[in-house]
């Protein structure tokens, strides 16, 4: 198993605190494949979602120096798992693409581009910007990203924390 893993299921919520009864008392853990949502969607939703993610994995695009480095298709493929998950939603698709950008600068990659303005927002033009302080969030099959903005991916099947109180 790789760190990812390890790590999500270090904070495996306990049975006696799950919020969903109808978990099985036999939480493993095991690795499992959900079912592929772009078969149950429309074509121009997959279609779309390829148009939208192929940011990640285009040659001349603003992550192609990366590519050598860390390879786009997986994060390709998330993205549009991701993005036809959410009915073709592009929030979710610019999620992806803000954790293949977290990776590759997590890798210290010279001359990365980006297609996420100031505001946090793909393709946008910096003018949606809200101070709303540190964040953390979990999006996607299966992205977080932390309250330090590093990102990280882990998909179990059980109920997890997705933060603690440290105090106490």
């Amino acid at each position: 198993l790789d760190a990812y893993h390890v790590f999500g299921v270090s904070w495996t919520v306990p049975r006696s605190r799950r919020l969903l009864l109808s978990q099985s008392d036999n939480c493993t853990d095991s690795r499992y494949s959900p079912s592929y949502p772009c078969h149950s969607k429309s074509n121009s939703i997959q279609m779309a979602a390829e148009t939208y993610c192929n940011v990640i994995r285009d040659p001349q695009g603003p992550y192609s120096s990366c590519h050598p480095s860390s390879d786009p298709r997986q994060p390709f493929e998330s993205c549009v798992f991701d993005t036809c998950a959410c009915d073709g939603n592009t929030d979710c698709a610019c999620r992806s693409v803000k954790a293949y950008e977290l990776r590759c600068k997590d890798l210290q990659i010279e001359d990365l581009g980006t297609v996420v303005d100031d505001c946090g927002v793909c393709f946008g033009d910096g003018s949606s910007c809200v101070d709303v302080g540190a964040t953390a969030q979990a999006f996607g099959d299966p992205h977080y990203s932390t309250f330090d903005q590093s990102g990280h991916h882990f998909q179990g099947s059980c109920e997890y924390y997705f933060t603690k109180d440290v105090v106490g």
